[in-house]
């Protein structure tokens, strides 16, 4: 057999692979279990419903999310929720697939992304539960890989898409910065604008529906971030030792903290979310900004595996993302679906230097950050219950994933300014 012939026939094994293991893993397993929760879709499909009888989607105690969701879920709202969700499922199921197309695409479409790509798709976490749960994460995942195949030919194509992300969820806003340590201006406003936009319209268009004043915030406290155990970011972890475990009871805020009326009040320790939060991103920030601005110039890949010179900002936007979730308040473990396309780069990086075990740790690394909280508090519960009966194991579980996510975060913003002084060396 010919080189040509092996490639060919390696590249046929891996898609064969894929599409075996997606098929059974991430569309027959998970609907199985469709049936046995509504999930977070309730919240939007409730949302929605309300919205289209003229009552404010915020009259759903769990819907939190910005008013440009309901508006587009309208026409799901005169589906049973049943229904509805199966529609959901097929469209996250598009995201999923597009936005594994698309990184196989920004890491130059060889056998190396291709494996790469494929590889973090079926063993990274989470998947599963953002479809059962019925999450938009699948489409703000779309989006990231969307901004990064459109970077750096067209700029205000990524820019805006990153703010329809942003308008989904608010982190993702955070992704502009590429664009300002490159006084990249005009792409930038774009997305500042489209982000706006996508706020002010809908809200504008839920405040034409509603015949009666919304019950959002008004009336209740402030509250920012949570201590549950499966809120994986700095924020949650400061929250947890905040309000420690004590006579092998766990603490109420643990608890409550699972659902948006336990989240923590300003006045007791929100306030300490939400400083961990923002040093978190200003540190990020900074650093990756001091680099950028080091080089002198717009930065050019300095490793050529990337077509198109996106190396720079694959590594800081998946150093964005990375900080993002880190710093979230509230970033439940499922949000660290949006790190596959860094990890994608990071092995595909790794096979394409012919350096398996640098892929192989990438890969262990990311199971770490998508399945081990949610595995090992699972396990814990199973055995000691909603106590603290055992409470080194309760910190181990709900303690090391925050401290290895902080050490993956500080590894892509080394990374991206490493790649900035190479590239303006």
């Amino acid at each position: 057999m010919t080189p040509r012939r092996r490639l060919d026939a390696g590249r046929l094994a891996i898609w064969i692979a894929f599409a075996a293991l997606w098929v059974w893993l991430d569309v027959v397993v998970p609907l199985r279990h469709l049936k046995e929760t509504t999930g977070d879709f309730r919240a939007y499909h409730q949302a929605a419903r309300a919205l289209a009888v003229g009552v404010s989607p915020y009259s759903e105690p769990a819907f939190i999310y910005p008013p440009l969701l309901p508006v587009l879920m309208l026409p799901l709202a005169s589906l049973p929720v049943e229904t509805a969700r199966v529609v959901w499922f097929c469209a996250s199921q598009v995201a999923l697939l597009g936005s594994f197309w698309l990184m196989l695409r920004v890491l130059g479409g060889g056998t190396a992304a291709l494996a790469a790509v494929a590889a973090v798709w079926i063993a990274g976490g989470t998947v599963q539960e953002n479809l059962v749960l019925g999450q938009v994460n699948p489409f703000l995942l779309l989006a990231i890989a969307l901004a990064l195949w459109l970077l750096p030919a067209r700029p205000r194509a990524a820019a805006a898409v990153i703010g329809v992300a942003a308008s989904l969820k608010v982190w993702p806003a955070v992704l502009l910065l590429v664009f300002a340590w490159r006084r990249q201006w005009r792409p930038l406003l774009a997305g500042v604008a489209v982000t706006a936009a996508l706020l002010v319209v809908p809200a504008a268009i839920t405040a034409a529906l509603v015949e009666q004043p919304g019950t959002f915030a008004r009336d209740r406290p402030l509250r920012v971030g949570t201590a549950a155990p499966l809120n994986v970011s700095l924020p949650a972890l400061a929250l947890r030792i905040a309000d420690p475990p004590r006579s092998g009871e766990m603490p109420a805020s643990w608890i409550a903290g699972t659902s948006p009326g336990g989240f923590e009040p300003w006045s007791r320790h929100g306030w300490i979310a939400a400083a961990v939060a923002a040093l978190v991103l200003i540190v990020a920030a900074l650093a990756l900004w001091s680099g950028a601005s080091s080089s002198g110039s717009p930065a050019r890949a300095a490793d050529r595996s990337l077509a198109g010179d996106r190396l720079p900002y694959a590594l800081e936007i998946g150093a964005l993302v990375a900080a993002a979730i880190l710093a979230a308040p509230v970033g439940w473990y499922h949000y660290q679906l949006c790190q596959f396309p860094a990890f994608a780069l990071a092995v595909e990086r790794a096979l394409a230097a012919r350096r398996p075990r640098a892929a192989l740790l990438a890969l262990v690394l990311l199971a770490l950050l998508t399945r081990a909280q949610a595995w090992g508090f699972g396990r814990y519960v199973a055995r000691w219950g909603w106590t603290a009966q055992a409470p080194a194991l309760l910190w181990l579980v709900t303690g090391v994933i925050p401290v290895v996510a902080a050490v993956w975060a500080a590894y892509l913003v080394r990374e991206a300014r490493r790649n900035h002084r190479l590239s303006s060396a």
